[in-house]
């Protein structure tokens, strides 16, 4: 996996999975503390967990970050509490289609 600088919804196509992903030619950077890292979920808990299309992807890759981890998740699909793994990374942040929930450490 790697990380890529975008500027707007035109450095985006569909990927895998439908996940927009950056177009060709976006260049990649390493990830540090002023980086937005945007994760897809299925679900996620309140406690900031995300579920995905399984085997720790992401998770793999943000622990190797310390970057603001943003879970997209619609509404319905939050869920109070599920048992994370011990490689699971939290979120900073869960953005609905109705409001944003920060996650408190």
């Amino acid at each position: 996996m790697t990380f890529h600088r975008i500027t707007g919804l035109a450095d985006l196509e569909e990927g895998r999975f439908g996940i927009l992903e950056p177009v060709e030619g976006c260049p990649e950077v390493l990830p540090d503390r002023d980086t937005l890292c945007i994760c897809p979920a299925l679900c996620c808990d309140m406690r900031g967990y995300r579920l995905g299309w399984g085997g720790g992807y992401y998770d793999r890759y943000l622990a190797k970050y310390n970057c603001l981890k943003v879970a997209l998740c619609y509404s319905d699909s939050l869920i109070p509490e599920y048992e994370a793994s011990d490689y699971d990374i939290r979120m900073d942040l869960i953005c609905t289609e109705k409001y944003i929930r920060r996650i408190n450490r």
